[in-house]
């Protein structure tokens, strides 16, 4: 990201003195990243902005880990300010990705392992969503805590069952 960011012509920074902070996936996560995230929100006056607000993943070891969403949580609460979330489960990034596909929303289907976020997100816009149980949430069990009218249209155990 750090390096997208600098070639689009931002200044990269890792200090109090920042105008926002970005959180993303940061697998080396540390409590002075933190400390210094809250510094420039609280002191300088940073605006705070999500990539996503993901809950859980799967990492590089097959663990299931916590993704950003906790961690913009966090930030949030602490410094008692809202992020703007920029992806998932955003109204604007569906609506986004819509407008730049020239479809219908009912035309699409979400595919993913997040039924809490990204499917949720996805079928207020209209879209049609298919939960894959491969990821973070390997159980049905997780559609309990979403809202009747908001669960998938399918659920899967792999995503090559979907037809094509």
């Amino acid at each position: 990201m750090k390096r997208y960011l600098r070639k689009e012509g931002f200044e990269v920074s890792s200090n109090e003195e920042s105008e926002a902070v970005l959180v993303g996936l940061d697998e080396k996560l540390t409590l002075q990243k933190l400390k210094i995230a809250t510094e420039a929100i609280l002191q300088g006056g940073a605006k705070l902005i999500a990539m996503h607000k993901g809950r859980l993943y799967v990492d590089r070891d097959g663990a299931i880990s916590f993704s950003s969403g906790p961690i913009v949580s966090a930030l949030e609460f602490a410094c008692g300010v809202k992020a703007t979330v920029v992806g998932k489960p955003s109204r604007s990034f569906y609506r986004n990705c819509i407008e730049d596909w020239e479809v219908d929303p009912g035309e699409v289907m979400m595919i993913s392992d997040d039924p809490l976020s990204d499917l949720v997100g996805a079928k207020k816009m209209g879209m049609k969503t298919a939960f894959v149980l491969s990821g973070a949430y390997p159980r049905k069990e997780v559609l309990t805590r979403v809202d009747h009218m908001l669960r998938p249209d399918r659920v899967v155990e792999r995503i090559s069952e979907l037809p094509i």
